[in-house]
């Protein structure tokens, strides 16, 4: 019956494509690979075939270094979340690296976000932090450009 009702999903309309894994190991979700061990329910990183790892080209952006530095830092930080076994974070951890050498990540940028995210226990990583807001603050939000920081020195 499950499989009559998943070729029903599949075949509802030519515009939707499902993907579907039957299993008693493990199961890709959102993501997120989910396996049991023992009473246990252990996640890890789950890739897409299709997926290209498309970073934001450092190269040949115009984004301001602090937005493009920031980007290995939160990516490590949601492996951290995922994966619930160090090893397995600190494995896909260097393939993450791989993925950002491709893109042009500067070396020292990548070793600096993943030393940062690993200092960070799990549990922390985990936990929402919550933020104090200026109220007094007034944000000002434009298109970004690279003749943009001008403006700052005016304002």
């Amino acid at each position: 019956q499950l499989t009559d009702f998943i070729h029903f999903t599949t075949n509802f309309h030519p515009a939707l494509k499902y993907t579907w894994t039957i299993s008693y190991i493990s199961l890709p979700f959102l993501g997120r690979t989910i396996s049991i061990a023992g009473d246990r329910l252990l996640t890890d990183i789950h890739y897409k075939h299709t997926d290209s790892h498309g970073y934001l080209d450092t190269q040949g952006s115009s984004h301001p270094a602090s937005c493009k530095d920031s980007i290995p830092y939160s990516q490590f930080l949601r492996l951290h979340r995922i994966c619930t076994q160090d090893e397995v974070f600190h494995t896909r951890a260097s393939e993450m690296t791989s993925f950002f050498r491709e893109w042009g990540s500067p070396s020292s940028t990548i070793n600096e976000a993943f030393t940062r995210v690993s200092s960070i226990p799990r549990n922390s990583a985990l936990s929402p932090h919550l933020r104090t807001r200026n109220k007094d603050k007034v944000t000002l939000v434009f298109t970004f450009h690279p003749t943009s920081r001008h403006i700052q020195q005016i304002i």
